[in-house]
């Protein structure tokens, strides 16, 4: 199987877990998290960078967001465009920090 048909089929899971997610939620009436839901992609390729650090220390070389990877996730990628649209917001929106494999929704 190629990279590209995996990377679809993957998009197509998250497609429906977010779904399934917001479903759930919506017919509960409470939170599975009690302040939201939060997801973490690939954080290898998508770290968390603060001051202090990069997390995984690992992953720094892919915190300088100007090489383009295959595997980041940015605004113009179809994770960015799939969470955002189902009102998830991405941590690497963040000011003070970047937290590239980070998405969240408050419920």
């Amino acid at each position: 199987m190629n990279i590209m048909l995996m990377m679809n089929c993957l998009c197509q899971i998250i497609i429906l877990l977010v779904f399934v997610i917001d479903l759930f939620q919506a017919l509960i009436k409470y939170p599975i998290i009690p302040s939201g839901t939060a997801i973490d992609i690939n954080p290898l390729y998508n770290p968390y960078v603060t001051n202090s650090g990069i997390s995984p220390v690992s992953g720094a070389l892919y915190a300088d967001r100007s090489l383009h990877c295959e595997y980041q996730i940015n605004t113009n990628d179809s994770l960015y465009k799939i969470f955002t649209s189902h009102g998830w917001s991405w941590g690497g929106n963040w000011s003070k920090s970047k937290d590239y494999q980070h998405f969240e929704k408050e419920v």
